[in-house]
């Protein structure tokens, strides 16, 4: 990778400025609404976690309503322990062993 160039400054009216050719100019302005984007994604992906969280809390708070089964189910897990252990799974995915940030 080259060396960055240095830009070329000046004051205009008492301001310090930077001067840009045209096509440095317009390559930043495209970076910058890349970023733009890039940053919205984000935003919009932020929000889509969060309210997978929320169902999953939902979602986990009803399994606990679910009825105990009648038997052991060790070998053959019932639906309410299925659920429970997928639902727990969800903790160790994001890196927070038993609890959600």
């Amino acid at each position: 990778m080259g060396r960055r160039p240095e830009p070329r400054r000046t004051v205009l009216g008492g301001v310090p400025v930077v001067i840009l050719r045209e096509r440095d100019y317009e390559q930043l302005d495209a970076h910058r609404r890349q970023i733009g984007a890039r940053t919205a994604q984000l935003h919009n992906l932020r929000q889509q976690l969060t309210d997978a969280a929320t169902l999953f809390d939902a979602v986990e708070a009803a399994v606990t309503r679910l009825p105990e089964c009648a038997e052991e189910c060790a070998d053959d897990p019932c639906a309410r322990h299925t659920l429970q252990a997928l639902l727990a799974g969800r903790h160790e995915f994001l890196g927070q062993p038993g609890h959600r940030t």
